[in-house]
Order: structure tokens, then sequence, then C-alpha cells
């Protein structure tokens, strides 16, 4: 799984500038084993039959779309920023593909560019922009983003680690589709000749996507806008029940505990079900309008239910009860014992209802009024 990736570089700060006057391209480079490509069975970048770039990218895009199968070195990168006397260095729709990324890379803005098949690890990335980018089957498993941004950028099939997939003050817009987009190999013939199977890889994958999920909601925690925290805040408590589900899944198959974990199986399918229904009552903290229409709805439809079942004789009295049955406080007044069933259960029903969207609705109303992230 993407944890078992080796360790990468330890964070940089800074990154200093090499005195170096000219841009310098080297002609060929030896032929490395990359440890992902020949090794790391489940990065979506594996492929032991392709060999590392033998060719270095001289970072000049004037002139042409794309590349492939190159290194992309921050060296190259600096010193052609030198020599242009740039502090920053924008690629605009541009497409990497196949490529291996290494070095320290610093004040680089990619906008509308696509990367495919690349390798992000043994990189840090400080005051870097990837702005409406697309990155399919590429790792980013041991990098370090610092004072990053990822705005708008779509993903599909990349490889992450729940401890070297760094981030730190970095904003990811999309946090819902990046956790969807994490991959592990699931192939049964790669599996067996690593001793490992499917069940065993997705549960791994499961933790891994939630200890990053809990790591970007830190980091847009303090760095980022309103709506994106609250993604950040849904990605993660929906990856914490689908964490559980997976590692309860690999344990009934595996006959472990089963005492434990079978009983435990539907309440966390119920838990998923009821936590994605109230977490869309108040868009998962972001709404104080939203819990609001929501307790006005289940008061109409209750007065409508009072009605229509001859509960009360009116409109108004129907409206009168239901109001303070939502509300709780009529509960006990109209719940008597001297009631029909059907009555009593009418009730019930209100009053859960009632509850269940006041303990969303008040905390949501005192977490925006008083309390700042």
């Amino acid at each position: 799984m993407n944890d078992h990736t080796p360790a990468g570089p330890s964070q940089l700060s800074t990154y200093p500038m090499q005195p170096t006057a000219s841009v310098t391209i080297e002609p060929e480079v030896p032929l490395r084993v990359r440890g992902k490509r020949s090794k790391n069975y489940w990065e979506p970048i594996f492929d032991p039959t392709k060999a590392p770039p033998v060719g270095i990218h001289d970072w000049d895009v004037s002139g042409k779309t794309s590349i492939e199968d190159l290194l992309c070195r921050s060296q190259e990168l600096e010193a052609r920023m030198r020599k242009r006397s740039q502090t920053r260095w924008p690629v605009a729709s541009f497409t990497f593909r196949n490529c291996d990324f290494e070095g320290n890379f610093f004040n680089i803005i990619f906008k509308n560019c696509t990367f495919v098949g690349c390798d992000f690890g043994s990189c840090n990335w400080k005051n870097a922009k990837f702005s409406n980018c697309s990155f399919k089957k590429c790792s980013l498993s041991v990098c370090t983003f610092e004072q990053s941004q990822f705005i708008g950028c779509a993903w599909d099939c990349i490889g992450i680690s729940g401890t070297e997939t760094k981030f730190f003050d970095t904003t990811l817009s999309n946090p819902l589709d990046f956790i969807a987009a994490a991959w592990t190999n699931l192939e049964p013939g790669i599996l067996a000749q690593n001793n490992k199977d499917a069940p065993y890889q997705s549960m791994r994958l499961e933790e891994t996507k939630t200890k990053v999920a809990r790591l970007i909601l830190s980091n847009n925690e303090r760095s980022s806008d309103d709506s994106t925290y609250y993604k950040s805040v849904e990605a993660y408590l929906r990856q914490i029940v689908g964490s559980k589900l997976s590692n309860c899944k690999y344990n009934i198959k595996n006959k472990t505990k089963l005492w434990s974990n079978i009983p435990a199986l539907p309440i966390f399918y119920a838990e998923s079900i009821f936590l994605r229904i109230s977490g869309a009552v108040n868009n998962w903290g972001a709404s104080v309008a939203r819990p609001a229409l929501v307790g006005f709805f289940i008061g109409v439809v209750f007065t409508a239910w009072y009605h229509f079942f001859g509960i009360t004789p009116s409109f108004k009295i129907a409206a009168m009860k239901s109001f303070d049955v939502t509300l709780l406080f009529g509960y006990t007044k109209h719940a008597t014992s001297s009631i029909c069933f059907f009555e009593q259960i009418s009730y019930a029903a209100n009053a859960f209802l009632g509850l269940w969207w006041y303990a969303i609705f008040v905390p949501t109303i005192i977490n925006r009024i008083s309390r700042v992230r």
C-alpha cells in the first residue's frame, strides 16, 4: 500500500539558489533505478518494464506544448530563472507525460497543465501554484508541498502516502475529489506475487486516505477560505466511516473477531447514511439557512400530517402542535396516555425529527457566530 513508500527528503523551508550564471543541459542521465517504477506495485506509475528517463528537461516551454519521458530537475529551472532574471516561472497549457520531477522547486506556476504518469517523489515544492491542472496516474507519495495551492485541479488515479505526502500551509480546493482519486493496485496477478490480496490493499488504502484527509483538513483550516474548509470537513468525516467499513469487511473476510465485526458492519453502514444526511442538512457546517429551511419543512409536513389524518380539527391547531413538538417543548403536553397509539407514534416521530434537527441547527448557529476557526 501507499504507506510502504520509502522515506523522502526532509522538509526544506528555504531553497537556496546556486550562483550559476548559465543554463547547463546535460545530454544524458545515467540509467537509474527508480524505486516506485521497479518495486512499489501499489503506485499508479508502477511499470517494471519501463526504463527511467534518460534525458533532462531544460524548462524551455516556448514553441512546444508537451514533453515525454524526461527528468525535470529543479537545478535546470533555477538556472533558467536566473538567466532571465525571473523570480517566478509560469508554465501554461503544457503536458508532462511520464516525467520524473526531482529537487526543490519554488515560485513556479502551472496553469491548465496536464500531468500523466508523472512521479513527484523526492520533491519539495514551495510557493507553487497549480491552477486548473489535471493529474492522471501520478504519484505524490513522497513529496512535500509548502505554502502552495491546488485550485480547481482534476485528479484521476493518484498515489498518496499517509506519512510521506506532506502539506504545510497548503490549500487544496477540492479535497473530496483528491481523496476519491487515491489509487492502489488491485490486479490479482501482481498482488499474488507480493503475497497480498485485494481486500487488504483496499483496507490499507482507506487508512491512508483517512490520514491524508485529516492532513488536508488541518491545512485548509489555517490557509483556505470557508468553502474549502467545510469541504475538507466533509471529506474527513466521510472518510473516517469509509475506513471503518473497509477494516470491518477485511476482518470478516479473514474471520477475525467475528463476534464484534459482524454486528458492527450494519452499524457502520447506518452511520455512513446518517452522517451524509446530517451533513447535507447544514452543508457540513457551512450553511445556516439550509437547516433553517429543513426545520420549516419538518413543521409543514407534520402540520399536513396532523390535519390530514384527523388528529387536529383545523390547520391552525395542527400548525401549533407541529411547532410545539418540533421544538420539543410541547411533546409532553400533546403526547398523553389518553390518546390513541397512532397519535402517540405521530408525535414521537415529530419529536425525533425535531430533536435531530435541533441538534444540527443550534450548534451550527453557535459555531458560525461565536467561533472563529
